[in-house]
């Protein structure tokens, strides 16, 4: 009884639980570093304006650079992280890259770094150019959770780009899915705070409280901002050009690695059987994130999904694993029968057959919706397209699949981006 109320006390939560915010209980040493609106740091030059997001391991947030007098976006990582963060590495090796590489654009450019000391620790704090909310936050805003095919395509194009320029400078990015995939919003420089607020909405401000009604140390916020939203752009212009952003994952080629924090949906097969992790990876969760762009939902779904149900849904999908991960694979008879056919305890939790890739593509915007402004459906020769291209990245293993500049040099990917450039020349 004892035992059970020491282990109930441990993991008591100090602060009051807030939604839409990064986790109050990692304001504590080692973790996330106090911010408020109107905060001046690194002498006064960075100027707190708003919230762009946050992370497990980092807040982000929408700041005027006082010397350059220009909006840019300040990532505040935790002072654990902030040991052992390869952030700065990478930058300095994309700031190396071809700047005349057609992806150059689609990656976040870095700007500047410093380090913060506060009530946790000491912060690692990352500048870089202005960027909006991620395509997943957008594609949940838009009519029926989905984006246009248009739109879907340029970001596919853009982002095919994008990877193979950070694969050129020799980095993988190691963390690629719709949330480290942001859109480039109109330039606001010329704005004021106050604009700022009109246009997108006063930060709100709630307090945070702690649980046991005691005052609030240093080490917390009075208040917490939950992100700005900056819907009133519009998806056209939300989708017109993209940006891979953070690197917190990322590690170099010639680097030994092993294991990968992607989130489950999008990780590559070989991370689940401990083999080295290449640039191939990177390539897997570009198929996965390409599949979740279009449709309505992911490729290898689950809330909260184990190693095994990604497995099992990998197989439905694509096919039986090769035979050394087939063998290594410790609860496949869990699933799956001698003559690898799905048991029992598969269909009766999930009573609908299995769906091969090329169905999974072509139901993946199936509404059913035939009123006025529904979605089109997909025009025979985008269908191939899109099959082809994942069909390519999401080979079983890494060597078999396509790399990133292969896809960059696609016919239609290659028009869809000279597409977008005359767009945007015409725009000027």
């Amino acid at each position: 009884m004892a035992m059970g109320s020491a282990s109930s006390a441990r993991f008591r939560p100090i602060y009051n639980w807030q939604d839409d915010v990064e986790d109050l209980e990692d304001y504590r040493w080692g973790g996330y570093h106090p911010i408020r609106l109107g905060d001046d740091l690194s002498n006064r030059r960075y100027y707190i304006v708003h919230k762009l997001g946050y992370g497990r391991s980092s807040t982000v947030w929408l700041v005027r650079d006082r010397v350059e007098n220009r909006y840019v976006s300040l990532k505040v990582i935790t002072a654990r992280h902030s040991k052992l963060s390869p952030e700065v590495d990478v930058r300095n090796r994309l700031r190396c890259g071809d700047r005349h590489h057609p992806g150059h654009p689609f990656v976040l450019s870095p700007l500047n770094e410093f380090y913060i000391d506060g009530p946790n620790g000491r912060h690692l704090c990352l500048v870089s150019e202005l960027a909006g909310p991620s395509v997943l936050e957008v594609k949940m805003a838009a009519e029926h959770g989905m984006l246009s095919i248009e739109a879907a395509q340029n970001i596919t194009a853009q982002l095919a780009l994008g990877l193979s320029y950070v694969h050129s400078c020799g980095v993988i990015h190691g963390d690629i899915h719709t949330h480290n995939v942001a859109s480039q919003i109109p330039n606001l420089d010329s704005w004021t705070a106050e604009k700022i607020y009109e246009n997108f909405g006063e930060p709100e401000r709630s307090p945070i409280s702690r649980c046991d009604n005691e005052p609030l140390g240093p080490e917390a916020p009075p208040y917490a901002v939950p992100p700005a939203y900056f819907w009133s752009i519009g998806e056209e212009d939300l989708t017109k050009q993209i940006k891979i952003i953070d690197f917190g994952e990322a590690s170099f080629s010639q680097d030994e690695r092993k294991k990968l924090h992607t989130p489950m949906p999008f990780r590559a097969p070989e991370s689940f059987f401990g083999e080295l992790i290449g640039p191939a990876a990177d390539v897997w969760a570009f198929g996965c994130t390409v599949f979740n762009v279009f449709a309505n939902g992911q490729l290898f779904d689950g809330f909260m999904p184990s190693e095994d149900a990604i497995l099992v849904g990998m197989v439905d999908s694509l096919g039986v694993l090769p035979p050394q991960w087939w063998e290594k694979w410790e609860c496949r008879s869990y699933y799956f029968s001698s003559d690898r056919t799905p048991k029992a305890s598969i269909t009766a939790h999930d009573p609908g057959p299995s769906k091969p890739l090329a169905l999974r593509i072509q139901e993946m915007r199936s509404s059913g919706d035939q009123s006025e402004g529904a979605l089109r459906p997909f025009k025979p020769d985008e269908m191939v397209n899109l099959q082809n291209l994942l069909a390519a990245t999401l080979k079983y293993l890494p060597f078999e699949r396509v790399t990133a500049d292969d896809v960059s040099k696609l016919e239609w990917i290659h028009e869809l981006f000279l597409r977008s450039r005359t767009n945007e020349s015409d725009a000027l």
